[in-house]
């Protein structure tokens, strides 16, 4: 039987058929955090982060969340390697699991996936600071920027946040340059690319922009999440199984 969190939580889930199996992420807003009882989940972390990835693995391993065993890197792993993910058990003979958390001001994000996964949020930037941003990314992206429906604060979120989601998959962080990581702008996967993302904008409320079931940037016009408080991405690796 599913507990009333695993319920609750389904509003906040983000599914698409282009994510790879076995992959649960959810973007969940600061105000449902006492009332899905995230942080009784992980009572050290009262922002709801840690208890939101622990809700969606307990569905994953169908388990407990006091079963579950969630590894974190030491501090001092990320300095001398770069971005490292937790990872999760829950006891002899279940799979491991990869994940990847994100936090903005107001709305958290988890994923979590049988294979290396990367996400990111960001609140949407205005117009003025998008132009900014759009200086320290990949030339090509920020010349296909200029024609994009949607205006530059919401592209240059959308871009960023895809840049993120590709250096926590790649484990480097930003320790590398921007600049030199292509993401694209539109909807479709660039070719031949190792890193796929998907891309969806949300209000303060949790709600996307589109339908629960086919909510990113690939089933609806970029200029639909120019009104977005936030854009979530998330990126895999392109040659991970989907099985």
């Amino acid at each position: 039987m599913r507990s009333s969190t695993s319920r609750d939580l389904e509003r906040f889930r983000w599914t698409h058929p282009r994510l790879p199996r076995h992959t649960s992420i959810a973007v969940c807003p600061a105000e449902a955090v006492d009332r899905l009882g995230l942080a009784r989940l992980s009572p050290t972390d009262r922002a709801g982060a840690t208890g939101l990835l622990l809700a969606l693995l307990s569905e994953e391993f169908a388990a407990p969340a006091d079963r579950i065993n969630l590894h974190r890197p030491r501090p001092e792993a990320h300095f001398r390697y770069g971005h490292r993910p937790a990872t999760a058990t829950a006891g002899p003979g279940t799979p491991i699991l990869l994940t990847s958390l994100a936090r903005a001001p107001g709305c958290i994000a988890a994923a979590v996936s049988r294979g290396r996964i990367g996400i990111d949020i960001e609140q949407t930037q205005t117009d003025e600071q998008g132009r900014d941003l759009l200086t320290l990314v990949h030339p090509a992206d920020r010349a296909a920027a200029r024609f994009a429906e949607a205006g530059p604060g919401w592209v240059a979120t959308m871009i960023w946040t895809r840049i993120e989601a590709g250096v926590k998959l790649r484990g480097t962080g930003l320790r590398r340059d921007p600049a030199s990581l292509r993401v694209g702008v539109g909807p479709a996967p660039l070719p031949l690319a190792r890193v796929q993302t998907l891309t969806i904008g949300c209000d303060r409320r949790g709600r996307t922009a589109s339908s629960v079931t086919e909510n990113s940037v690939s089933d609806r016009s970029v200029s639909e999440y120019s009104v977005s408080d936030f854009a979530v991405s998330v990126a895999w690796e392109s040659r991970l199984l989907r099985s």
